[in-house]
């Protein structure tokens, strides 16, 4: 039995969900210079995922387990989260308040940018564990799935006066 083949076959038949993006002010609406953005990847997303191929002497399974979100804000810069983010609850949390574990905030407006929008883009990275019937395991590559959506980043300029 090549173990190490079959760890590839059982790889081969992983099915990773797609990745559901998730923000809150919401994706594919406007997102303010300085304001916090909260982001997160869905919880059921978030499990590991198995794949398993028997043959006549034995089986291997394979898991991929979601390590880290490295978010593509689309203005060059990048964060990572080392889970899936929390969900921003309006009931729960106070307008304007930070992410306690995924987020950020624009500097700039996307106006000067091509097509004045920014393309954010999630990528999951899946560790990868095998192991056979026989007690045999390791470490495969790496795998990401990701997702993107196009947001505008304005400024608010305000004006205070009296009366």
């Amino acid at each position: 039995m090549d173990v190490a083949a079959l760890a590839e076959q059982a790889r081969a038949r992983l099915e990773l969900p797609e990745t559901d993006i998730g923000s809150s002010p919401p994706m594919g609406g406007m997102m303010v210079v300085q304001f916090p953005v909260w982001l997160w990847i869905e919880k059921d997303q978030w499990e590991p995922r198995t794949a398993e191929v028997s043959v006549a002497g034995g089986s291997a399974s394979v898991t991929a387990t979601p390590r880290e979100v490295v978010w593509d804000m689309g203005d060059g810069n990048d964060v990572t989260c080392a889970g899936p983010g929390t969900v921003y609850d309006s009931a729960v949390h106070s307008p304007g308040a930070e992410s306690p574990d995924c987020g950020y905030s624009y500097t700039l407006s996307s106006k000067n940018r091509p097509g004045a929008t920014d393309t954010v883009t999630a990528t999951i990275v899946w560790d990868v564990a095998w192991e056979t019937s026989s007690g045999q395991g390791g470490e495969l590559e790496a795998m990401e799935t990701s997702a993107s959506r196009r947001v505008e980043v304005v400024e608010v300029h305000s004006l205070v006066v009296d009366g």
